[in-house]
Formats: C-alpha cells, structure tokens, sequence
C-alpha cells in the first residue's frame, strides 16, 4: 500500500491506537502540523504494529510551546512496535530542543530491526535529528548520518534521556550504553541505495536473533537471518 501526500495533525499516514498490523506500506511525501496531544507525526501510535514499512520524506512542524506536545517528522511511538522499517529523509520543523525528532520520537513502545538515517531538524543544533528516545525499547537498529550535515560522528543525531529505557544490539552516535551496542560508522553502500550496508560494515552479523526472523527479509528484500546469523 502507499501513503503519498497526505495531510492532517496527527499520523498523517497512519495513527494506531489499537492492537492491529501495518505492513509493507511506504509513506512518502506527508505533511503532518500540531496536535496539542502531542501526537503528531506521519506515523503515531500507541498500541499495535508498523512493519516492513518505508517512511521518506515527510515533513511535519511542531509550534506547540512546551514539551508536553513532543512530534516527529518520521515516526511518534508512544507504544506498540516498529519493527524492520526505514525511516529516511524526513524533515521536522520548529518545536522545542529536547521535544521534536527528525526521524523517530520513542516515547514508549519498542523500535526494531530498523535503520534511521539522513533525516532533520530545521534547528541543526537540536538533539535527537535522527531520533530521540524518552523511554522504551532500541533493538538491532541503526540510527546514523541524521542532522543537517549528514555526517556520522554528529552528537545530535541520537539523544537519549539520561540512559533512561533499554538500547541493545544497536548502532548509533553517540554510543549508547547496553549490550551489544556499537558506535562506529556502519558504512552505507552509496550504490545500493539509502541505508542498506557495505560487506566490511561492523553492523553485519551485529544484531541479535529472533523467533519473528526466520524466513523474514528486511525493509530492502534482502532475508533478515543470512548464513545463520
């Protein structure tokens, strides 16, 4: 399925607030505003499923003047799990430091087996350009080249609230503290296309395994488990 050019407050493609499945769908070029719930993004949700979705270039703007109404330009999970997407280039605009992320705002909920990468803030010193984590689960995900330089070694492509929450088997920058955890480039394959990894990257084989990635492919076709691993 496709969400193309959609528009409203919150989940201007999607907005889940029960137990159901989103997948294989892509949202592209959505434009989400404020919600004074602080819901807003192109994907929200608090219960439920997003899976094997692409969510590129969306845009939202967050004006609201307090942290209490947070936004994402990407993905606002306040629950629920996003599982094996890729959420790329989108661009959130305004909103306060500390309460508005470029790619995804994890509130609470789980993120994983999922890749995060050149998405932004219109305010580059802004933390949390790629995503921003309050509380909730990180797992087997990468989150790198956010901000508006684009370059991996930015300190505000991942901020996470004083390691509140659980990061496991993750790639970001800054290093986040828990098992398995890297803090180097992953290495992006330019000719593949956005976020799928080069042979030497130290993300091959970095993750760890789960029931759900027997027989599973990732957001780019390729099969989640190769060779075992």
């Amino acid at each position: 399925c496709l969400f193309d050019n959609c528009r409203t407050k919150q989940g201007s493609a999607v907005y889940m607030q029960a137990d159901g499945i989103v997948r294989n769908c892509r949202m592209i070029n959505c434009t989400a505003s404020d919600s004074n719930r602080g819901y807003t993004g192109t994907v929200t949700l608090t219960k439920g499923m997003v899976e094997n979705c692409i969510i590129t270039n969306n845009t939202a703007t967050i004006t609201m003047a307090n942290t209490t109404c947070p936004g994402a330009a990407g993905v606002n999970i306040r629950g629920g799990t996003v599982r094996n997407c890729l959420v790329a280039d989108n661009l959130a605009k305004n909103g306060l430091s500390g309460s508005v992320a470029g790619g995804v705002y994890l509130y609470k909920g789980t993120v994983e087996s999922c890749t995060v990468c050149q998405n932004s803030i219109n305010t580059p010193t802004y933390p949390g350009q790629g995503l921003l984590m309050v509380d909730g689960t990180l797992r087997n995900t990468i989150v790198a080249y956010n901000g508006e330089d684009g370059v991996f070694k930015d300190p505000v492509n991942f901020e996470r609230s004083v390691d509140v929450g659980t990061v496991e088997y993750s790639c970001t920058y800054p290093p986040a503290a828990g098992g398995g955890n890297l803090g180097t480039d992953p290495l992006f394959d330019a000719e593949k296309g956005t976020g799928q990894l080069l042979a030497a990257s130290d993300c091959v084989n970095a993750g760890t395994n789960q029931d759900w990635m027997v027989g599973a492919k990732d957001a780019f076709g390729n099969p989640r488990i190769y060779g075992e691993i």
